[in-house]
């Protein structure tokens, strides 16, 4: 007597991609966004320090060297 084979289901494709792997394709693609709330001196970090304990920029804070 010959057994009839387990009907198996058909495998969906689970995205394994990470975050850091989509952020690298983002870049890689030239579509990442970056959102700058804030730009500072250096000679306001005081400021720029402040702002970022009151998540208050909107976006990132940028401190500028030069």
């Amino acid at each position: 007597m010959q057994s009839a084979s387990p009907s198996i289901p058909a495998v969906r494709k689970i995205s394994c991609e990470t975050p850091l792997q989509s952020l690298v394709e983002q870049v890689e693609a030239g579509t990442l966004r970056i959102y700058v709330g804030r730009v500072f001196h250096l000679d306001q970090i005081a400021d720029a320090h402040r702002c970022m304990e009151e998540n208050s920029a909107g976006g990132k804070i940028v401190v500028l060297t030069s």
